[in-house]
C-alpha cells in the first residue's frame, strides 16, 4: 500500500471507531429495554412499536444497534478470556 491508500485506510477505520462509539451505548440502551420489557411500563405493547412511536425508529434499525452491541461485547469477553489464557503455565505456578 502507498502512502496515500494507508491514510485513507486510517481516516476510515477512525470513522469507523466513531460509529462504534456511538452506536454501542444506543444498542445497548435498546437491548435493555428490549430484555426487560420496559417498553410496557412506558406504555407500549411490542418494542417495536415502542422503537417507531418513542425513538421514531424502525424496529430493524433497533435491533441493528442491538447486534452492534451485542457483537462488540461477545468480542470483548472473548479477548479477555484469550488474555486470561494467554499467561505462561510456569507464571501459573510460581504464582
Amino acid at each position: 500500500m502507498n502512502a496515500k491508500e494507508n491514510e485513507a485506510l486510517a481516516e476510515l477505520r477512525e470513522h469507523e471507531r466513531k460509529i462504534i462509539r456511538a452506536a454501542l451505548p444506543l444498542g445497548r440502551e435498546l437491548r435493555a429495554i428490549r430484555d426487560r420489557k420496559l417498553y410496557r411500563k412506558a406504555g407500549y405493547k411490542t418494542f417495536g412499536q415502542c422503537c417507531e412511536k418513542q425513538f421514531e425508529m424502525k424496529l430493524a434499525d433497533a435491533k441493528w444497534y442491538i447486534r452492534i452491541a451485542e457483537r462488540f461485547d461477545e468480542a470483548k469477553k472473548i479477548a479477555a478470556m484469550r488474555d486470561l489464557f494467554a499467561c505462561e503455565p510456569d507464571s501459573i505456578a510460581s504464582a
